[in-house]
């Protein structure tokens, strides 16, 4: 309250009211991608970091503002994939067929570049073949099949890169092949682990000795002077299995029996 003297000579009373205002002051949060810029102030922003800017408000007070700002890096996956041969993979709308390197960028949950490498290979299907003799009577063992006649079979297989391994059996008798009968003696027979073979009259090649589904159990060279030979076969599991004997008078067989 003062008082004063008007114009008129008479008291003029004014009362003064005051108000004290403070400033103001705000903050906020904002994100932008490696590379983005944010304007702020009058200032073009790119790094993270605390910014202020001082305003005035309606009151004609300052007003202060805090930004935070944070910066997003982009994201870079690496993927490698194996595939075999005809089996497509589909990657970015694409079907792809062949080794490589392929990429793809996409938009990740805070609106930055994610780029994918996708690194694949294609591995190829193998094939092999396999050639093998039995003797007429007896059957061979190929994947599910037991094989009783020549002929050309196939089986497949997985490789080691997991795809196909195409193997083809070619198949056949042991030919011109007949029963030792009195020509030879193999004793003893049944056996434990030994037996020994004697030729009267034919000098021994070699031995085989096949398993019941025709695999090859032994197998051994001699000198064309021996009509004699000792065999040894600990390692096997009881069953029936046919001796070959290659001789120099041509190819003899017969049932052996080990308990």
């Amino acid at each position: 309250k003062d008082t004063l003297t008007n114009a008129g000579g008479c008291d003029s009373v004014v009362f003064l009211t005051l108000t004290n205002t403070t400033n103001s002051g705000s903050s906020l949060s904002r994100a932008i991608c490696n590379g983005g810029t944010y304007t702020f102030g009058g200032a073009i922003l790119t790094t993270a970091g605390t910014y202020r800017d001082t305003l005035i408000n309606t009151r004609g007070c300052d007003s202060i503002i805090t930004l935070i700002l944070s910066v997003s890096q982009s994201t870079t996956t690496n993927s490698n994939v194996v595939i075999c041969s005809g089996d497509p993979y589909t990657f970015a709308g694409q079907t792809i067929t062949t080794s490589g390197i392929y990429r793809d960028t996409f938009t990740s949950a805070l609106g930055c570049d994610s780029i994918v490498n996708l690194n694949i290979t294609v591995n190829q299907p193998t094939s092999s073949s396999l050639t093998q003799q039995i003797v007429q009577g007896t059957n061979y063992n190929f994947g599910n099949q037991n094989i009783t006649q020549p002929g050309t079979y196939t089986d497949t297989l997985v490789n080691r890169n997991g795809c196909d391994s195409v193997v083809t059996l070619i198949l056949s008798y042991i030919t011109g092949i007949q029963e030792v009968g009195n020509l030879f003696t193999l004793v003893p027979n049944p056996i434990i682990n030994d037996f020994q073979i004697t030729s009267f009259n034919h000098n021994i090649k070699d031995v085989r000795v096949y398993d019941a589904i025709g695999r090859i159990v032994y197998n051994q060279q001699y000198e064309l002077t021996d009509n004699k030979v000792n065999i040894h076969l600990e390692n096997i599991t009881n069953g029936v299995y046919f001796v070959v004997i290659n001789t120099n008078n041509g190819i003899f067989y017969s049932k052996l029996i080990k308990e």
